[in-house]
């Protein structure tokens, strides 16, 4: 298999609660090629404020030169809290340098997050998960400069 230059392969990946930060060291020492800071699954609604200002502060510290690729993964910006954690992330002094977004149905998602987010000084390297039920989402194939890779 022959990576494009700049791109990686990433063999393993494991997600840490956003509500747990005490479990994001060990995750990293796991041998995992990523690990993905989740506020989606298994954060309840009332919680989600909490799990989103935990999982940010992950985002201060210096990153480390372990090889590991750290992540954060929103909710789906079809909702209400996807929306907010995408606020939060555009008014973090110190973002995740990628996410992975939930369940895209359709490019417009992801165009949307890309031109949001690449106004930041920083741009972003955004990855998509592309739901059971659609697998491509139309129009995904031709949304723009960066193409996010697609894990269904």
């Amino acid at each position: 298999m022959t990576n494009k230059p700049g791109a990686r392969s990433r063999r393993s990946f494991i997600f840490v609660p956003g509500l747990r930060p005490e479990m994001y060291p060990k995750a990293l020492k796991s041998g995992v090629d990523m690990v993905c800071v989740e506020l989606e699954d298994g954060i309840a609604p009332k919680d989600k404020q909490e799990a989103r200002r935990k999982a940010l502060a992950l985002f201060e510290a210096p990153p480390a030169d372990d090889n590991v690729e750290k992540i954060l993964r929103i909710n789906s910006v079809r909702e209400r809290f996807g929306i907010e954690d995408l606020s939060a992330i555009l008014n973090s002094k110190s973002p995740p340098p990628a996410i992975m977004m939930p369940k895209v149905r359709t490019a417009d998602e992801v165009v949307l997050v890309d031109q949001l987010l690449g106004e930041a000084p920083r741009g972003w390297p955004g990855i998509s998960e592309v739901s059971r039920q659609s697998r491509q989402p139309r129009g995904l194939e031709a949304n723009g400069p960066r193409k996010p890779g697609s894990q269904a």
